[in-house]
């Protein structure tokens, strides 16, 4: 499937799905085809293209973005979707939030440990080909039926503006 008609069915699911923000009191603010600035090349060299859907809520400062990246930096088939929830001066990733309802389930506290299950388990739940479906459209209103029950149940009141969650960003072993 070609790299336009996917961003088209992502975001006309995305439409769909997140009714639910607009019920909340949030608008569709952007609908726009972003440059990886992590792989950039010199100019007339081909760059990564990213889909980038956002959604805001002002009255309550909070904004969901959603990042749909086709290809990796190496320009394989990735079909990766990012999503992440901000306010004036933090951001609520929901791939380091579901790592944290993990580790503490499985009660993880090693970085080697909390690593290895971001990569095997929680970063595959952002991967559309995770989800099993008939089509690309099938896939991604999986993908996003999880996310909205994400949105109404555990981070209900992050959504509605109520509370926040601070995850502090995990440097495993770099920093």
């Amino acid at each position: 499937m070609e790299k336009q008609e996917t961003f088209q069915i992502v975001e006309k699911c995305v439409r769909n799905k997140f009714e639910y923000l607009i019920q909340k009191g949030y608008t569709l603010s952007c609908v726009d085809y972003k440059y990886d600035i992590r792989t950039s090349r010199p100019e007339g060299e081909k760059r990564n293209e990213d889909l980038l859907i956002i959604y805001k809520n002002e009255s309550i400062d909070r904004l969901v973005e959603i990042l749909y990246m086709f290809e990796n930096a190496y320009f394989e088939p990735y079909n990766f979707i990012s999503i992440r929830i901000g306010k004036n001066d933090d951001s609520l990733y929901l791939d380091e939030y579901l790592l944290k309802i993990e580790k503490k389930r499985l009660g993880i506290n090693n970085p080697e440990e909390s690593l290895k299950l971001k990569k095997e388990v929680i970063n595959k739940k952002f991967l559309l080909d995770y989800y099993e479906g008939e089509s690309m459209e099938e896939k991604v209103n999986k993908f996003l039926d999880f996310v909205i029950g994400l949105f109404k149940a555990d981070l209900k009141g992050v959504i509605e503006g109520k509370k926040w969650i601070h995850i502090p960003f995990d440097w495993y072993k770099i920093k």
